[in-house]
């Protein structure tokens, strides 16, 4: 009888609703981000390692400029960019970026289509220096922006999901540097809800694709493999708001490249270990 009962009372529990894992914008909404991004990496060339620490911290204001069915404008100023590093250069770079306004056209499933500022920017951070100006353009691309914004938007899934439902999405991921990309497969899981707080973890398998010659960088990648040995990740998201709260994500990258530089070719080991946690809010996440 005590089993009966306990059934009956499971089968005429109320279901959870469907949750819409999606972002609700309109016009005039504005919030904030701090993304904090630690790279430990190795490079290996001629027996020798090259060891590199950067931990970089960026402030941001965003401004949905436009919301209707068709997709977004989103306005993004950077309002303070602070970077520890051994990289020679990368303290200065980061602070020259303060104050620059990008802006990104995305569709209704949140893909970037258009980056408007980038100019701004290279010429901010390169000064006078079109040679400079010529090697950073081939470091900050359109494409390296336009995935790193997306990033906060496309965990969504096609429809409202309930815990433990998963789903999958494929991507481009640009590596930056001239490196090439990393073709995303990620499978994502709802994992639990607690009061507002939606959580979704993922892992994702990567492919890699060599970058294409064009010119910017003063040497091209003739061969070579990168692999994403671990490459995870969770996202709080509040689906009554229709916002994403937080963002953590780790990835363990290893392989080997042939470098040709003036015809000649170099062999490179890289190992990279990257970390990434982004805080959203509705008010300035910047220190007075």
């Amino acid at each position: 009888m005590t089993a009966l009962l306990t059934l009956t009372l499971v089968l005429l529990a109320p279901v959870p609703a469907p949750a819409p894992l999606k972002w609700k914008l309109a016009k005039g909404d504005t919030f904030y981000s701090k993304t904090v991004l630690s790279m430990n990496q190795t490079i290996t060339i001629k027996g020798q390692d090259v060891e590199q620490e950067q931990e970089q911290s960026t402030f941001q204001k965003l401004k949905v400029l436009s919301a209707d069915a068709k997709g977004y404008k989103i306005e993004q100023t950077i309002q303070k960019s602070e970077v520890k590093s051994n990289l020679p250069g990368a303290e200065e770079t980061a602070k020259k970026m303060e104050g620059v306004v990008l802006t990104f056209t995305l569709d209704a499933d949140f893909t970037v289509s258009k980056v408007e500022g980038l100019g701004d920017l290279l010429d901010k951070v390169s000064g006078d220096n079109a040679e400079a100006r010529k090697l950073i353009g081939g470091i900050l691309t359109e494409e390296l922006f336009a995935a790193g914004f997306a990033e906060t938007f496309r965990t969504a899934p096609d429809k409202p999901v309930r815990v433990n439902d998963k789903w999958n999405r494929k991507y481009k991921l640009p590596m930056g540097g001239g490196l090439g990309a990393l073709k995303v497969d990620t499978a994502y899981k709802y994992a639990k809800t607690d009061e507002g707080a939606d959580t979704v973890t993922w892992t994702a398998k990567t492919e890699y694709e060599a970058a294409k010659e064009d010119g910017a960088l003063p040497f091209k990648i003739t061969a070579g493999e990168l692999t994403a040995e671990e490459f995870s990740g969770e996202y709080v998201f509040d689906s009554k708001l229709g916002r994403l709260k937080s963002h953590t994500s780790k990835a363990k990258i290893n392989g080997a490249l042939t470098i040709s530089t003036n015809g000649t070719d170099t062999e490179m080991r890289l190992r990279q270990v990257i970390k990434t946690t982004s805080t959203i809010s509705d008010k300035s996440l910047v220190k007075e």
